[in-house]
């Protein structure tokens, strides 16, 4: 999961610069499996109609290299990026898009390694790459039809662009003269330092994690106590989310962050909080942080929020072992494991969820197990999860009527097994 947080300047290593670019086909073995997904849900006395779509699971080796590959995020369209491991390299690593079944590894900006780490509706990529510059030897970029563009730094030596909407605007993380990382907003050529929460930016550090289609700009901030908070950043203002209740009491320094944003505000992250020293993602909406809970675990994580609403992370699955199963959250689902949503024969374990997209495409990493032969995977096994459709509600059928509902739609048979949330 390092990937997953803080800067990820640790995966860069001196190696002779390889650049350019492969294409090649979506591997001939990934793993397809149809099922049908019902999901009945009801949040207070509102009620909801089965949803029902079909539902694909695709393994994903990136040029078929056997060496474990990391999907980032994924957009409205279906493009999804990652990092894999470059050539038969265990350390270089390449950034690359999935469009149209076809991989492309995006190459680097001159130096051995690069990451992708977010696609926008219209195909544009932000990331990082090492370079063969002595003064930035990292540098943000976007990444469009094949081509690079550099994001300046805010005055150190490295940048990292994390997010990118729309209109193009990206959020990233740069070292500043002090070298210490502050987040930014980068926008029509210029870059914008967030500022903090009250904290030093020149010897405190504070990251951007996702930006929306409104320019709202959520990640993790030093405050005055000397703590980090998540925060979200609009038009120059910096606001704190706070915590959990009873999460700023807890003594580590790293109190909350903020993953995601969708374009209506709603955040998706993690806190502290009162029951012990582990975190619980949160949902936060109108200036209330709700605790998601977890899957029979101690902690969880959220990592991705689409603009239905819907929630994806990781959560733990008991309290004695570190297990963890991938999950999705809505305010009237609650929390769901992945993973009953998927056929005792599809050979997989879901174990973390990245991101997920308006057409409810969700990318992360699992176990997989050939059902064949009995072979297991690695844990970090990168997988597609598509078909999780976003259905308008109505009425909830009464319990007698769910055979007939269910046969109607060919789904006799399947049954959705429901995990208890703690």
């Amino acid at each position: 999961m390092d990937c997953l947080s803080g800067f990820p300047a640790r995966f860069f290593s001196e190696y002779p610069s390889i650049g350019g670019e492969i294409t090649m086909n979506l591997i001939p073995q990934a793993t397809r499996i149809g099922i049908a997904l019902a999901v009945l849900f009801a949040a207070g006395q509102a009620t909801a109609e089965v949803a029902v779509s079909q539902v694909a699971i695709t393994k994903v080796e990136a040029f078929s290299n056997n060496h474990p590959t990391t999907l980032h995020n994924i957009n409205a369209i279906g493009q999804v990026v990652g990092t894999y491991y470059y050539g038969n390299n265990t350390v270089q690593r390449h950034g690359f898009v999935i469009s149209d079944n076809v991989q492309t590894d995006i190459g680097t900006l001159g130096g051995a390694t690069s990451h992708a780490y977010d696609i926008n509706n219209s195909g544009a990529i932000t990331g990082q790459s090492t370079t063969t510059s002595a003064t930035t030897p990292t540098s943000g970029f976007i990444y469009s039809n094949g081509t690079f563009q550099t994001i300046p730094t805010l005055g150190g030596t490295q940048a990292l662009g994390r997010a990118i909407n729309d209109a193009g605007q990206v959020a990233g993380s740069s070292t500043n003269s002090s070298g210490r990382y502050n987040a930014f907003i980068y926008s029509d050529g210029e870059i914008t330092n967030l500022g903090t929460l009250g904290g030093d930016n020149t010897i405190h550090t504070t990251y951007a994690y996702d930006i929306n289609n409104r320019g709202q700009v959520v990640g993790q901030s030093i405050a005055a106590d000397g703590k980090s908070y998540a925060y979200v950043w609009e038009n120059g203002q910096i606001t704190s989310l706070g915590a959990l209740p009873g999460g700023a009491e807890r003594t580590p320094a790293g109190v909350s962050e903020a993953r995601a944003i969708n374009d209506a505000g709603q955040i998706a992250g993690r806190s502290l909080h009162a029951d012990n020293s582990s975190y619980h993602a949160f949902f936060y909406e109108n200036s209330v942080i709700t605790d998601i809970g977890t899957l029979g675990g101690n902690g969880s994580s959220s990592y991705g929020i689409n603009n239905h609403g819907w929630v994806v992370g990781v959560s733990d699955i008991d309290v004695t072992t570190n297990a963890t199963h991938a999950f999705l959250y809505s305010t009237e689902t609650g929390i769901l494991d992945l993973n009953d949503f998927l056929p005792e024969n599809s050979g997989w374990e879901l174990l973390l969820a990245q991101a997920i997209s308006d057409n409810g495409d969700i990318v992360g990493y699992g176990r997989y197990t050939d059902p064949l032969t009995g072979i297991v995977g690695p844990n970090n096994s990168a997988f597609i999860l598509s078909g999780l459709g976003f259905t308008a509600v109505a009425a909830i059928p009464e319990p007698s009527t769910y055979a007939m509902l269910l046969a109607g739609m060919g789904l006799m048979g399947f049954a959705a097994r429901r995990r208890k949330t703690a």
